[in-house]
């Protein structure tokens, strides 16, 4: 009986030790020029769906009433699958968030989409809606990138569908070639594509960079040398592991420069100046390698390709999860933007405070034991896999917000409380803001990837362990 309860013993430690990963969060405090105290967030998700599926959160005022509202395009995958295009819109009477818009498509339209984008197509004064098409990997079987005109109230009507021949993910709308008028660029199966616009809803020319030969998810534009011309990002999702980078050397023409390299696949990406030194910089998510920031020079030179980067990534995350969308916006008033990001290896959404040069500092960690609200307050929970997140302002304070959205949970929303402005009016009108002090390393993450080896391994090791007492106990009973 002794060999009998020591084998049980082994069992139960083995157990023990496997299911043991703990996460903790530290950190200590420092001074900026903050002009916004943030201190806390309240969750206002009434009359959002909470069983639906979306890829991205998208934000735009669309009826210039000061609030911004919530764009979602429906994801295809999964155990819930929602079609169409749903926008909400924050009610300060009802305090519920209630449907905005029309012209947009349901769900028995049967059509998914990826990351939506806002911009004057034909110059007519009125925002309109770019919605790419997302049938890879979704049950959709229709591609293109819709154009739907906007009315200024928040009426949208399809006007034209641009033919791309494959599945888009993510779309952005800007001047990319100093012309004057709106262009568009997408992420694709196949590379990044662009086609410049001349005003018209149904006249489009694309001049895209050489094909990647693998496809592309997430992708943004941005001047990264200063020569007035937009420049191209895009991360890898198979078959590569270099993160794309394509400048405009004179309009529409495009050269591939040599930048980074991940692991194994990269998803959001943003062209940013994160330091605040007037040059762009670039941060992108990654599978299971966390968030990468790097600061650049601008090239060197106006038009230059002598790119220095800087690696600005401490404090963020640097293992676990898929990191889908990256958004910014200057919460605290000191002219850094602060970084929002959803981890699809969970059921959380970050948020990073930015203290460059030191670094970001995470908030919002449900560390009970801190004495600092900012730490001690529960994270930004959205549940199932979190594929989206953006800054907002939802209740025309002119303080930005937060929200997310998730693969299965739908979208939650949440107020960011603060004392002071992000327009130059400090608390107290003169007291310094603390924040925790950017660049700690934050506690490792347990992404799917490892999760999943850590269920194999625990299933081979209790089959082991079982194989094991087997075998002393029918040993033990045959010697008897």
């Amino acid at each position: 009986m002794k060999v009998i309860r020591f084998g049980i013993i082994l069992i139960i430690s083995f157990l023990l030790i496997s299911a043991s990963i703990l996460i903790q969060a530290n950190s200590t405090f420092g001074e900026g020029s903050h002009t916004r105290q943030i201190r806390g967030r309240t969750e206002l998700s009434a009359g959002l769906p909470n069983k639906a599926s979306f890829s991205s959160v998208e934000v735009f005022d669309v009826n210039g009433n000061g609030q911004d509202e919530l764009y979602l395009g429906g994801a295809g995958r999964g155990s819930v699958k929602t079609a169409g295009i749903h926008a909400f819109e924050y009610d300060k009477e009802s305090k519920e968030w209630k449907r905005f818009g029309t012209g947009l498509p349901e769900q028995s339209s049967g059509k998914y989409y990826g990351a939506l984008s806002f911009g004057d197509v034909n110059g007519d004064g009125n925002v309109d809606l770019i919605a790419p098409l997302h049938t890879q990997w979704y049950s959709g079987d229709k591609n293109g990138i819709e154009v739907y005109l906007g009315n200024g109230s928040g009426g949208f009507s399809l006007k034209h569908t641009i033919d791309t021949g494959e599945s888009v993910t993510e779309a952005d709308v800007s001047d990319i070639d100093g012309d004057g008028f709106i262009d568009i660029a997408v992420s694709s199966n196949s590379a990044i594509r662009v086609w410049f616009g001349a005003g018209s809803v149904i006249n489009w020319t694309e001049k895209s960079p050489p094909k990647a030969g693998n496809e592309i998810t997430g992708m943004d534009a941005g001047d990264l040398n200063h020569d007035g011309l937009l420049d191209l990002v895009g991360c890898p999702y198979s078959n590569s592991i270099a993160i794309r980078m394509y400048i405009q050397t004179s309009k529409r023409t495009w050269d591939e420069i040599e930048f980074k390299h991940v692991k194994s696949e990269a998803f959001g990406i943003k062209i940013t100046d994160m330091d605040a030194d007037g040059n762009s910089d670039i941060i992108y998510g990654t599978r299971n390698e966390g968030i990468k920031a790097w600061l650049g020079n601008g090239g060197g030179s106006i038009g230059g390709t002598d790119f220095q980067w800087k690696d600005g990534s401490a404090g963020l995350h640097d293992s676990g999860g898929h990191w889908q969308q990256l958004e910014f916006q200057d919460i605290t008033g000191d002219g850094k933007p602060e970084l929002i990001a959803g981890n699809n290896g969970g059921e959380e959404v970050y948020l990073y405070i930015n203290d460059q040069p030191k670094g970001w500092a995470w908030i919002f960690t449900g560390d009970i034991t801190s004495d600092d609200p900012l730490l001690k307050e529960d994270g930004l929970i959205i549940g199932g896999e979190p594929y989206g997140a953006n800054f907002g302002d939802w209740d025309g304070d002119g303080e930005w917000d937060a929200a997310a959205c998730s693969w299965g949970k739908g979208v939650k929303a949440w107020l960011i409380n603060g004392v002071g402005s992000t327009g130059g009016v400090t608390p107290n009108n003169s007291v310094p803001v603390e924040y925790p002090e950017g660049g700690k390393t934050p506690p490792k993450l347990i992404g799917y990837d490892e999760q999943t080896r850590s269920k194999i391994m625990l299933y081979i090791g209790v089959v082991i362990a079982a194989v094991i007492v087997f075998v002393i106990i029918f040993f033990y009973y045959k010697k008897k």
